[in-house]
């Protein structure tokens, strides 16, 4: 594994004066991983903050601002599927998502293997909406006594349930041909994934105006496309649960009604498998809780340990 420290300058409008360095992991060809790390006591308990679905938490961010100013061991991970990684893979190379169907696995081995690289020897994994995908499989192998979910996402198509509902319908029906039907039902997702994130390609550039050339926007596509795919039928609800990993759930109480609902079911799930029951309500706060309210987040954060 190689490692390159690259000064980046932050892209959203409102925070363009930002300057912050963010270290940039070689898991090989075609595949980097970008992280921002602020591990101020190796002795200490590190923060593994797993991204969202857009991108990790940075210094574009004032939670991020505030933990580095109060002292805060953690390391912010931008998967290898996220814009601030991709936009490292030198022209030379091509991207490894290309050539194999990302699982939430694979991103969990990512996750692992940077912990690794840091020698963090006390991970304490924060999951924020889409990474539960991530934490979820990590929280499987047993090595993280701790994990805090903050806003957790609960089912990838929660925030459309009747598409979902046909996008498992016809994913099922294809998957049933006979010899050919994984194919047919991968070209499926592909398909369906690939037109939501061209529409909203906009916004997405609208971030990343590093982004020009169609080339460069259609592998932006590609990636998101395929972290759709990774979490495609995820439900947290349907996981084990193990007493033996203690889980946090920091939840927004502006939360999307639908989603809330979702998330107060798989906890009450969770605790009655375990016996655990430490839950955060954000008064302050819908689903990126962290931005909705960063200071309370901080605090909260810090009062975990």
């Amino acid at each position: 594994m190689k490692l390159n420290s690259l000064i980046w300058i932050g892209i959203f409008s409102f925070v363009s004066s930002v300057t912050f360095s963010m270290d940039v992991l070689t898991l090989g060809t075609g595949h980097y991983v970008s992280v921002e790390s602020n591990i101020v006591q190796k002795d200490k308990p590190v923060f593994v903050l797993l991204p969202g679905i857009y991108r990790a938490l940075d210094q574009r961010d004032a939670f991020i601002q505030k933990a580095i100013k109060q002292k805060i061991n953690f390391i912010s991970i931008h998967t290898s599927l996220h814009p601030d990684s991709i936009k490292e893979i030198p022209q030379n190379e091509k991207p490894y998502f290309l050539n194999k169907k990302i699982t939430a696995k694979d991103l969990a081995h990512e996750v692992e293997a940077i912990i690794a690289y840091y020698e963090i020897q006390q991970p304490i994994l924060v999951s924020l909406s889409y990474s539960s995908v991530i934490s979820s499989e990590l929280a499987q192998t047993g090595k993280y006594p701790l994990v805090i979910e903050t806003a957790p996402m609960i089912r990838s198509d929660e925030s459309n349930p009747s598409g979902g509902q046909l996008t498992d319908f016809w994913k099922n029906y294809l998957a049933m041909i006979p010899a050919f039907g994984s194919f047919w039902r991968d070209m499926y997702l592909n398909q369906i994934y690939t037109y939501y994130w061209t529409k909203e390609l906009g916004d997405i550039l609208y971030k990343y105006p590093d982004f020009k050339t169609a080339d460069q926007q259609s592998l932006l596509i590609k990636s998101f496309t395929a972290l759709s795919i990774a979490a495609d039928g995820f439900d947290y609800s349907k996981q084990t649960f193990s007493p033996d990993v203690k889980r946090i759930y920091i939840l927004g109480k502006s939360e999307d009604e639908n989603r809330f609902e979702l998330q107060k079911k798989s906890i009450l799930r969770y605790q009655q498998e375990t016996g655990h029951d430490k839950n955060v309500i954000m008064l302050d706060a819908g689903h990126i809780v962290p931005t909705d309210a960063p200071d309370a987040y901080v605090k909260t954060l810090k009062q975990l340990l």
